[in-house]
């Protein structure tokens, strides 16, 4: 049986599924991990009407610098190790995150699955990573397009659609919904969490909380592609667009 007809054959009646969710960070406690990377390699963002309705989308393209899948899953088992204590009751979740995303594997055949081999872990995120959906005022939303992760390289290669949902999504509101979202965060993590205890993060970023002036309160030492100048048009990014979170 192939890892897809498993995995498919877990998901049909999945007792612990994963939880892809956008990453929240409350009572979160950091730590700063030299195994992970999140590094800006390059990047473009292409924006264009869709039909004859006046509707707009945008393409979003990245490729991050990241640990490679089995340092990544070595770890995730590292963590699951040291942090015996949360897995003491068998209802701990291990949170892989990227980006501004966290794919969250319960204890159980997923996350046994995820780890056992690489062809397991690259499956379950980038089905995770395919749930990727954030809503952005009432006439867009972004999402994942297409998976993220091959195992041959370390690094992901994301891309992202802001997508119109309604009519009325036209090319400046395009503009606000992308700049609504912000920034593209270059992050990679692996986390740990159990009923009643902190969710503990070990991130390629710094160990502490930033209070950023227009993003609020996001985790310190990462770099960012910055999204809020972002005026419609087409083009790469550069250098110049990727800033530095104290």
């Amino acid at each position: 049986m192939t890892i897809a007809e498993k995995s498919a054959a877990i998901l049909i009646t999945p007792t612990q599924p994963p939880q892809a969710t956008p990453l929240n960070l409350a009572e979160t406690k950091l730590v700063h991990d030299r195994r992970l990377r999140g590094d800006w390699r390059s990047g473009e963002i292409r924006a264009r009407p869709v039909g004859s309705d006046g509707l707009w989308l945008a393409e979003v393209d990245m490729s991050i610098d990241c640990a490679g899948i089995e340092k990544t899953m070595s770890v995730a088992k590292d963590i699951i190790k040291k942090y015996s204590e949360y897995t003491e009751d068998g209802q701990h979740i291990v949170t892989f995150a990227y980006e501004r995303w966290g794919i969250g594997l319960p204890a159980g055949p997923v996350l046994d699955e995820a780890l056992s081999s690489v062809s397991g872990f690259q499956f379950w995120i980038n089905y995770g990573w395919a749930q990727y959906f954030v809503g952005l005022t009432a006439y867009f939303a972004m999402a994942a397009s297409g998976a993220a992760m091959d195992p041959a390289n370390d690094f992901i290669s994301p891309r992202w659609l802001f997508q119109p949902m309604v009519s009325g999504a036209e090319r400046s509101r395009l503009i606000t919904a992308v700049r609504l979202r912000g920034y593209v965060l270059m992050q990679q993590g692996v986390g740990i969490s159990a009923p009643g205890r902190p969710t503990i993060l070990h991130t390629n970023g710094a160990a502490h909380f930033t209070d950023h002036p227009e993003f609020g309160t996001i985790p310190g030492g990462l770099s960012y592609v910055d999204l809020t100048r972002w005026e419609g048009e087409s083009r790469p990014f550069t250098p110049r667009d990727v800033q530095i979170i104290p």
